[in-house]
């Protein structure tokens, strides 16, 4: 158990940024092979869609398949969204049908994976995010609080990847980054592997997302990237799948919404002017328009 090496690890995570623990449920394994199960139902259900670029500034950056290819499902952070994941699958059909197109190992919906209803999703994340919340608070110390839990699908035969970055450039709240791998068996030669620069070392460092394994890292300064699933394997050996939980400063976050609030007031009142100005230049142009009548009458 990582518990017998707390110390080394929470001198790690402060010094290098990041620290990665192995053995992290303690239960052969048994919760991460349900919660990849049920990542690989959902997103085989249609319910995940393309993981977008973060905000700069407030303003998403949208859908780049050439820098972020996984999708994701936000599942909340005690199990309120799950009630709505089959819907949001069937009002998605467009996701549905990328899924089962040409180039992608899953190409027919015949298999034996089913969503579990919301009180086996619910019992699913608070196994994991009782162990990540302990997990922070030893390695890391008090105060962070988490948010919603988040799982992503790297499918084979798409070049899934996520390219080099930091989490939390904009100062938004995060602090660490827990990032829970559910992969059975995963061969590091099918790629999809974790790589991040630690502080202070010369080389990379590259994690196998191998499940029961927790990666934990700093969320507002650790580079890393995801790199590209080669695998071959059919559906559903070859689908990359985690669950990631991010962990906030509440004022550095307060911090940042009431920047994001001001902004917004700020535009608005920005389009108010416009449409102010141009309103009274069009009733400056149609009095001109008037008064040029009646003088030719």
């Amino acid at each position: 158990m990582w518990m017998q090496a707390k110390a080394a690890l929470s001198t790690e995570l402060a010094a290098s940024g990041i620290c990665v623990l192995e053995n992290f449920i303690g239960d052969e394994a048994k919760t991460a092979e349900s919660l990849q199960h049920a990542s690989l139902a959902l997103f085989a259900a249609g319910g995940m869609k393309p993981g977008a670029l973060g905000s700069q500034g407030g303003q998403g950056q949208g859908i780049d398949k050439s820098w972020r290819g996984d999708y994701i499902a936000w599942l909340g952070d005690d199990g309120p969204l799950v009630q709505r994941f089959e819907s949001r699958g069937r009002l998605d059909p467009a996701v549905a049908a990328a899924r089962f197109s040409a180039g992608s190992p899953l190409l027919t919906p015949d298999h034996s994976f089913q969503v579990p209803p919301p009180e086996i999703w619910i019992e699913l994340l608070a196994t994991l995010t009782s162990c990540m919340d302990s997990a922070v608070e030893i390695l890391h110390g008090p105060g962070l609080v988490r948010r919603e839990v988040m799982a992503s699908v790297y499918p084979p035969g798409q070049r899934a990847g996520f390219q080099r970055h930091v989490d939390n450039p904009m100062r938004d709240g995060r602090r660490l980054s827990a990032v829970y791998y559910v992969n059975s068996g995963w061969d590091p030669a099918d790629g999809a592997m974790l790589c991040s620069w630690p502080h202070g070392q010369q080389s990379m460092r590259q994690t196998v997302p191998s499940a029961d394994i927790l990666a934990l890292f700093k969320a507002d300064c650790l580079e890393h990237q995801v790199t590209m699933n080669s695998s071959c394997a059919t559906f559903p050996s070859g689908h990359r799948c985690a669950f990631t939980c991010w962990y906030y400063d509440p004022e550095e976050e307060q911090l940042h919404d009431d920047s994001l609030l001001l902004r917004k007031r700020e535009r608005f009142r920005r389009r108010r002017r416009g449409v102010k100005r141009s309103r009274a230049a069009d009733r400056s142009s149609s009095g001109e328009s008037n008064a040029g009548q009646r003088f030719r009458s």
